[in-house]
């Protein structure tokens, strides 16, 4: 299990700088992060320090992915299948009489 001093110390070997702020919490800066990364000098959780590894992977610009290899063409789409022969799409007049007979149906009396 990571403790939370483990934590830090593969953030200041990945060059991050921990200092100490005026409230007793530690203030950890890195010159490509996009934000500085606060936390506490006593971790009183047991996820303290998983919280703290999350925020330091936020805080730094995400990797390039790498491109596909370029000697592969790329994938095409799979066409769906046409219907079957003289089938058509009902219009949405000719659903909405369905369900409107279907409903009669239902609530009609007549045994």
């Amino acid at each position: 299990m990571t403790t939370h001093q483990d934590v830090l110390a593969r953030a200041r070997t990945a060059g991050w700088t921990v200092s100490y702020t005026g409230g007793g919490h530690l203030r950890l800066d890195h010159p490509e992060a996009a934000f500085p990364v606060f936390t506490s000098s006593t971790p009183s959780d047991w996820r303290t320090a998983k919280n703290l590894a999350a925020q330091l992977r936020r805080a730094l610009p995400a990797e390039p992915t790498p491109d596909p290899a370029p000697d592969r063409p790329p994938k095409r789409k799979r066409r769906r299948r046409a219907p079957s022969r003289g089938y058509e799409h009902p219009t949405a007049g000719e659903r909405h009489g369905w369900m409107m007979r279907r409903v009669e149906r239902r609530l009609d009396p007549r045994p």
